[in-house]
This record gives C-alpha cells, sequence and structure tokens, in this order.
C-alpha cells in the first residue's frame, strides 16, 4: 500500500500544475489513499473537500483517478469513458483537464459522453 500511495503521489503531483495553473504544486496521499495539497495562503497541506471550490476539488480527483487507472493497468493500452465530467468548470479549467486527456490519450482511448458541443476541438465527434 505504500508503495501505491506513493505512485498515487508521483502522479498527482506531476499533474496538478497543470490543471491549477500552477496554484497547487505539492500534494500528500495518506496510507487510505486520501489526497491532500499545499494551501499556500495556509501554509499547510488541506484536504480539497474542505476548503476548494467544487472545480478545483473535481480536478484534483480527476488526476488521482487517472493515476489510479494507471496503476491498475499496468500503464497498458485501454479505455476509460467520462459522463459530461466537467460540468463544474470553467472554460479555463476545461481547457487545462483536456489537454491532459489529450496526453493521457496517446496510451489510453477516452471516451467522452456528453451533450454539449465544447468538446469538438479536442477530439473526433460522433454524434448518436
Amino acid at each position: 500500500l505504500a508503495q501505491s500511495s506513493q505512485n498515487l503521489l508521483k502522479f498527482i503531483e506531476q499533474y496538478l500544475p497543470l490543471v491549477t495553473e500552477g496554484r497547487y504544486v505539492q500534494a500528500q496521499v495518506n496510507p487510505n489513499l486520501e489526497v491532500a495539497v499545499f494551501s499556500q495562503e495556509k501554509g499547510e497541506f488541506i484536504a480539497p473537500e474542505q476548503y476548494l471550490s467544487q472545480g478545483t476539488i473535481e480536478q484534483i480527483y480527476l488526476i488521482a483517478r487517472l493515476a489510479l487507472y494507471r496503476m491498475l493497468t499496468g500503464g497498458r493500452a485501454g479505455f476509460m469513458i467520462f459522463d459530461d465530467p466537467f460540468v463544474n468548470f470553467d472554460e479555463a479549467r476545461r481547457a487545462a483537464v483536456m489537454n491532459l486527456l489529450q496526453k493521457f490519450a496517446e496510451h489510453t482511448q477516452i471516451i467522452l459522453l456528453t451533450h454539449s458541443d465544447m468538446y469538438k476541438k479536442f477530439g473526433k465527434v460522433i454524434e448518436v
């Protein structure tokens, strides 16, 4: 479990600055795989769900889910399905996360189900 925590932490800290525009760069992962991030304003690690906006919380936990997926698949090719996952993101957050998903999609097929057309510029669109 300690190795899993370290792998999760490494992945989170690699992508956390990218999706939070550098606001959060350090994280902690406890033995229960709960994530905390370092807040410059508070000068300490904080639990995201207690102090951060819903959009930032979702960004942090998306990174954690991607890390867990990568750990579970051993880095082998696979796929992920998201059902309208970014409804709480403003345009800047959405763009940052979509850039992360484009990097992740180099090794994993990403299927995004949505009724919005705002994702057309990020990949192939199939209208049903």
